[in-house]
């Protein structure tokens, strides 16, 4: 007998056989044999050298004939996941040697899919079905390869056998169906599916990851943070805490919206889209630095124009104008020219320049307030309306800017002092609720301030959370100065044109947002009810203020709220009135 054909046979434990599906008396090369002496788990290329050499001696066999096509399966499925696809195919055809059976069709389906070549993976699998038509994973491959192929309806059908086969013991397939139910934007039968899956399931924490995605795009954002929440609890992976940082977002969380990125981040160090997803948070809670570190190291990596877009706006909101022009640069798309011009319209703005000719632009509130700005509109309006504060001094702006050590000094006397010691401690604070009154602080800085509107738009984000830190606290600043530009521009209240700048309020506090949207849709409203109201909540404030803007009635207001009286005073010089 060759020296490779000698064979020992190695008693197991049935229970150790079993576990490893192997045969109670092993065969193991001699040469072998020193290896696996004191271990507990025998190397798979011995096992496979062992039962080759019982092969080649008892060809007729089959019961270790056996158990030598099963590892080969298994040494295909590990050289599979590894990507070495011809190494899985070698092991494929020695099976096939030994055994042409419906597993063959089977795995060479799983393999050409991987490949990409679906067309032939179909054929492979409806083969091995066809031979065995009892063979439930059999039908769920070929839904999975149906599903690649966008065939929806016969994926559905083929994950459906699978189940019905397993009597539903299989759960691969109902992900499977829900994929399907998800991408023909069939939501309510996708959740009635998930029901089925017992928590105990092995496949529970891909089931609850889908089921917190559909209640996301059913705006149930707190369902679906419940849902992210008890999938981490189980398991820990980036696509659970980046979809739990939208649900987050939307619900007004925008701290714990930041550090799901983050954590999502941390386990994803190729998902480069999540460093653009939280530089854009980081914008939202006025960190505009690390927002501009984050998108720089975005783009490094990708080439792309919304990209570069917001990487501008953070340098616009930071008074670095030839920044961001340079940023604007790398974009090829029709709207660079655009941009570029927007940008210059800003800048003239902001650093007071001097101009003649006005720059025509695609935002049609910009183009008006750069009107305003030439004919000296803008600035009479502005002081005017301070006329409406008894106090207009404040260190914290200059004609230099605003300091915001000094702002945050400055707020001590208007807000919980724990936050502000916190805050100059560099810690940051619990999230507070933001009171009426900081409308009326808010307003005057934006007055204080004057024209320049890029350093005002980042105070729209950083006095929300320097007072509140919530999301909702942003969304009311962000309201109140959309409908400061659009006061200062002279241009139409009309609730549409109001709808369509609120529409970032979305990402901010979508509770809000809705409230507000639906108020403002909402015909016919009683004006004289309005006057009488006594406001005690910030967005209902604005909605008198927009409501009594369209009536042409904020003279009647004027004894209810500051807002009404300031933008009494700047309407009643850029609409001529």
């Amino acid at each position: 007998m060759e020296p490779e054909n000698v064979i020992v046979y190695l008693p197991l434990k049935p229970e150790k056989a079993k576990l490893q599906n192997l045969p109670v008396k092993l065969p193991v090369r001699i040469e072998d044999f020193p290896s696996i002496v004191d271990r507990d788990r025998i190397d798979p290329d011995i096992i496979i050298r062992g039962l080759e050499a019982q092969y080649r001696v008892t060809k007729n066999d089959g019961y270790y004939s056996s158990y030598l096509i099963f590892h080969y399966f298994e040494a295909f499925k590990r050289a599979l996941n590894k990507g070495k696809y011809d190494e899985a195919e070698a092991w494929l055809e020695k099976a096939k040697e030994i055994k042409l059976d419906y597993r063959y069709y089977f795995y060479r389906g799983i393999l050409l899919k991987k490949q990409n070549n679906l067309d032939a993976a179909e054929l492979n699998l409806r083969k091995s079905t066809g031979m065995n038509q009892g063979f439930a994973p059999g039908y769920h491959e070929l839904g999975n390869v149906l599903y690649s192929k966008n065939e929806y309806e016969d994926a559905a059908e083929s994950y459906l056998k699978a189940i019905e086969l397993s009597e539903g013991e299989f759960h691969l397939p109902y992900i499977g169906i829900v994929d399907t139910y998800m991408a023909s934007g069939l939501i309510e039968p996708a959740l009635e599916i998930l029901k089925k899956i017992p928590f105990s399931s092995p496949v529970i924490v891909d089931a609850l990851l889908r089921k917190g995605v559909l209640l996301n795009e059913k705006q149930q954002y707190k369902k679906a943070e419940n849902t992210f929440t008890q999938a981490i609890k189980k398991e820990k992976r980036w696509e659970l805490f980046y979809n739990r940082a939208f649900s987050n977002m939307r619900l007004g969380n925008l701290k714990e919206s930041q550090i799901d990125l983050e954590n999502a981040r941390e386990l994803n160090k190729e998902g480069f889209f999540i460093l653009y997803e939280l530089a854009l948070i980081n914008k939202k809670r006025g960190f505009i630095e690390r927002a501009i570190e984050l998108l720089e190291e975005y783009l490094q990596n990708e080439d792309d124009s919304k990209g570069y877009f917001a990487l501008s706006e953070c340098f616009r909101l930071n008074n670095n104008f030839e920044e961001a022009r340079r940023v604007l640069e790398n974009l090829q798309n029709e709207q660079k020219k655009d941009l570029i011009k927007r940008l210059k319209v800003y800048e003239n703005i902001q650093k007071r320049k001097k101009i003649t000719v006005p720059i025509d632009t695609i935002e049609s509130v910009l183009t008006s307030i750069e009107l305003s700005y030439l004919n000296g509109l803008m600035n009479k309006s502005i002081n005017k309306a301070l006329e409406c504060f008894s106090d207009e001094k404040e260190q914290a702006i200059s004609d230099k800017g605003i300091d915001y050590g000094l702002l945050l000094k400055s707020l001590s006397q208007y807000t919980e002092s724990e936050r502000i010691i916190e805050l100059n401690q560099g810690v940051e604070p619990e999230e507070i609720t933001f009171k009426i009154d900081y409308i009326e602080l808010f307003l005057k800085y934006l007055l204080l301030n004057e024209s320049k509107i890029s350093s005002s738009e980042l105070l729209s984000y950083r006095f929300p959370f320097l007072v509140s830190g919530t999301g909702k606290a942003t969304a009311i600043c962000r309201m109140i100065f959309k409908l400061f530009l659009r006061a200062l521009s002279g241009e139409s209240f009309e609730s549409e044109l109001i709808i369509d700048d609120f529409e970032e309020l979305k990402d901010l506090s979508f509770n809000l947002y809705k409230y507000v949207v639906d108020n403002l849709i909402k015909e016919p409203y009683d004006v004289d009810e309005l006057i009488d109201q006594h406001f005690e909540e910030p967005e209902n404030v604005i909605l008198g203020l927009i409501r009594a803007i369209q009536s042409d009635a904020l003279e009647d207001f004027r004894n209810s709220h500051i807002i009404f009286c300031t933008f009494n005073k700047i309407l009643g010089i850029t609409k001529g009135g």
